[in-house]
């Protein structure tokens, strides 16, 4: 949804420790299962879960995120800027990582493979 601009923002139920300027990368789960673009990170913000129907234009979605958010310590929204698809998702392994992160995975850019854009 990122992909296609429908989704204006990625959100957490934790803290995250993202500035603006970070590259994220994005993983897609099963049954895709592989990283397939990435992002920089315009703004961080502390949300409430009533700021979310502000935040997005879809009733569907809003619907959707204030079901994730409920009852979360933090709710977090990212806002995501120079969205990129790749051209073919990349495994985990090219990341140096052997499972999914729970909700977010510091990477070193020097082991970061080569990205395959279009």
């Amino acid at each position: 949804m990122l992909y296609g601009g429908s989704k204006k923002f990625e959100y957490r139920r934790s803290n995250v420790r993202l500035t603006p300027g970070q590259k994220c990368f994005i993983y897609e789960s099963a049954p895709i299962s592989q990283v397939t673009g990435q992002f920089i990170v315009e703004s961080v913000d502390r949300i409430s879960l009533s700021e979310v129907r502000d935040l997005e234009t879809s009733p569907a979605l809003v619907g959707e995120v204030e079901s994730y958010l409920e009852n979360a310590k933090y709710s977090v929204a990212i806002k995501p800027t120079a969205v990129l698809k790749f051209s073919k998702g990349l495994s985990l392994s090219e990341f140096g990582l052997s499972r999914p992160p729970q909700s977010y995975q510091f990477v070193n850019p020097n082991e970061c493979p080569d990205i395959p854009v279009r």
